[in-house]
């Protein structure tokens, strides 16, 4: 990635009819700023709705005529598996699928993913997924869209009917402090900045890092773009909102 400023979001949590507003808001301003854009996974509702659903569908065409062919990374998340968002997109050649991203800016690297690797309640899941998941899609969907929507694993009836802008919708509670520590011990492995999703809560954890350097991010949420929260890297990874 060559630009000097990344514009990132994730769980947009799209259905098949259509792109939402916060969506195509996020990517014009990405890319009236000129930013390499980042989309850091759920931005599809892959699973539990089945892939073939999305196949031609109004939400595609939508998001590949707001690009306009402009460069755009799409970080797979636990709804939106790999090797099926590739599949979705192999014709569509300014969008690059990929499982993580890494990024040096100013000196320091960037990690985007999802963050679902670091959570509970997907790690036996994605351990039998897409078999398990695929079987149920195929031959018991009502009963497993159901089941998910009964977990929270899709965006709630509320935000799905939400105007654009910024929302007190977000909540922290004990799956996401683990999110956010595992985040946190991999950045301080690593020495990097970890760019996150899935928790659907908006946050940034800061460090002092003496010297010159002064107060950096180790890891920042972006939240869920329905309730307009979106991360920028520039000088330093922050919280942006709509």
């Amino acid at each position: 990635m060559e630009r000097d400023i990344i514009f990132e979001s994730s769980d947009w949590h799209c259905d098949p009819n259509g792109l939402i507003d916060e969506a195509k808001e996020f990517i014009r301003r990405g890319k009236e700023a000129g930013a390499t854009i980042v989309g850091c996974g759920d931005l599809l509702n892959l699973l539990p709705m089945g892939r073939k659903k999305f196949n031609g569908a109004m939400v595609v065409n939508e998001l590949v005529q707001a690009l306009d062919g402009y460069p755009f990374y799409y970080v797979s998340g636990n709804h939106d598996p790999y090797p099926w968002v590739v599949e979705l997109f192999r014709d569509t050649p300014n969008i690059e699928v990929v499982k993580r991203l890494e990024s040096e800016l100013g000196g320091r690297t960037y990690l985007f993913t999802h963050g679902h690797q670091w959570a509970i309640d997907w790690a036996l899941l994605r351990h039998f997924a897409p078999r398990f998941v695929e079987y149920m899609v195929d031959h018991l969907p009502r009963l497993w869209y159901h089941f998910c929507k009964r977990v929270g694993w899709m965006a709630s009836e509320a935000k799905r009917k939400a105007s654009t802008g910024h929302r007190e919708r977000q909540k922290y509670n004990d799956l996401t402090g683990i999110i956010w520590r595992n985040g946190i011990k991999f950045a301080q492995h690593d020495g990097c900045c970890v760019v996150l999703g899935h928790t659907h809560t908006s946050g940034e954890f800061k460090r002092f890092a003496g010297g010159d350097t002064g107060i950096i991010s180790v890891i920042v949420d972006g939240g869920d773009l329905r309730d307009g929260t979106y991360v920028v890297v520039d000088s330093d990874a922050h919280l942006e909102y709509l």
